[in-house]
């Protein structure tokens, strides 16, 4: 029997996707993630899925909190959906984030990570990379969710991944990527820096004896 999963339209995984190890820099417990930018014309199922889930959700959360705080009228916070629509370049990228760490409520908790299968099915070695411009399709888990500062999200769990093409290259962001994106201009170029000397940097001396070096101390 199959596992309860949605399949995500083909696409191209962006910067800096974390698939094979978990990014622990902002959360100590370890998150994967990735973002899949997908052609207009292929996204349209996810993302009525995404949005009939959501509102599904929304209502029902809203309802049990309006009977909670007997405020009918109670409107409950949007968090944001897990996608952007870049209608110039016509294309939808899903955001997929899935906790590595799970801590269930009566203490335990138990480790996780995305499957990974090639395009024959066969299992993707975890130390092979996959990296940003990989062709690939999730099997995501629709998680819903509510708190009171947030509001009302949805999260697409990255729950296996199925790669078409491979490419294990590592993200460099360049230039451009930080938006300067206008033509080279006049000034400083690092290709015409001399090479450092590290014994004629200039400045001070070192201290040449025992007694200099102590003072400093």
């Amino acid at each position: 029997m199959a596992k309860e999963t949605y399949i995500s339209p083909r696409g191209t995984l962006g910067p800096f996707p974390r698939l094979n190890k978990p990014d622990t820099k902002y959360n100590a417990d370890g998150e994967y993630k990735a973002h899949l930018t997908v052609p207009a014309e292929d996204a349209q199922a996810l993302l009525d899925e995404i949005n009939t889930r959501y509102e599904k959700y929304y209502n029902e959360v809203t309802e049990a909190e309006r009977k909670k705080k007997k405020k009918p009228k109670l409107k409950l916070k949007q968090a944001d959906m897990p996608f952007e629509v870049e209608e110039d370049e016509g294309t939808v990228t899903f955001k997929f984030k899935m906790k590595a760490l799970v801590k269930k409520k009566d203490g335990t908790t138990f480790n996780r990570r995305p499957a990974l299968f090639d395009a024959k099915k066969n299992i993707i070695p975890e130390d092979v990379v996959i990296g940003q411009g990989s062709e690939v399709r999730f099997a995501t888990v629709f998680y819903p969710w509510y708190t009171p500062t947030l509001g009302v999200g949805i999260t697409l769990q990255p729950d296996a991944v199925r790669v078409y093409k491979l490419d294990n290259q590592t993200f460099e962001a360049d230039a451009d990527y930080y938006g300067f994106d206008d033509d080279e201009e006049d000034g400083f170029s690092i290709e015409d820096q001399a090479p450092f000397d590290e014994a004629n940097q200039g400045g001070e001396s070192a201290p040449d004896t025992k007694e200099e070096e102590d003072e400093d101390f």
